[in-house]
């Protein structure tokens, strides 16, 4: 999940960071800090996966000029 702040948000149970934002956002899978995150007022928004087409894939989107 995807984040979006500024600095580091502090663990005051464990009296120590819980996670720090990098040039304004923070991804993360761990359900503990999206459940505090959430809790805390941030808003997520979950990560859409891209994948890399296949080599296979990529061969049937090959067009080739007329006559070859």
């Amino acid at each position: 999940m995807k984040f979006v702040g500024y600095g580091v948000v502090w663990d005051k149970e464990n009296n120590k960071p819980l996670c720090e934002f990098v040039d304004g956002e923070l991804k993360t899978t761990e359900d503990e800090v999206i459940k505090t995150l959430k809790k805390l007022g941030y808003k997520g928004e979950k990560e859409k996966i891209t994948s890399k087409p296949s080599d296979a894939e990529q061969e049937k989107n090959i067009e080739f000029p007329e006559g070859e």
